[in-house]
């Protein structure tokens, strides 16, 4: 993403798939007798991690409101009363 002045991190990718591909060697060449569950587990945990994040995101995104109120946006959780802005102090 140039030019937009954020960076994508893959570090954590790497680093989980390098593991998974370390295990999934090991257990080609017979170093270990692990089931492929346990090899590619730190690439799972990588990918859960991520989608538990995203998730959370959503549900996040799914409970509030954006209300806008004399041309500005706000942010409103649902359930709570419709107030104005005369009603509040700041």
């Amino acid at each position: 993403m140039e030019g937009s002045g954020r960076e994508f991190k893959t570090a954590g990718l790497y680093l989980f798939a390098s593991t998974s591909v370390l295990f999934a060697l090991c257990k080609i060449t017979g170093l270990n007798d692990w089931s492929w569950w346990r090899v590619w587990l730190p690439f799972g945990g990588y990918v859960g991690f991520n989608l538990t994040h995203i998730a959370t995101g959503f549900a996040y995104l799914s409970w509030i409101e954006f209300v806008e109120v004399n041309g500005s946006t706000n942010v409103q959780c649902r359930g709570e009363s419709d107030r104005t802005t005369k009603d509040t102090p700041y």
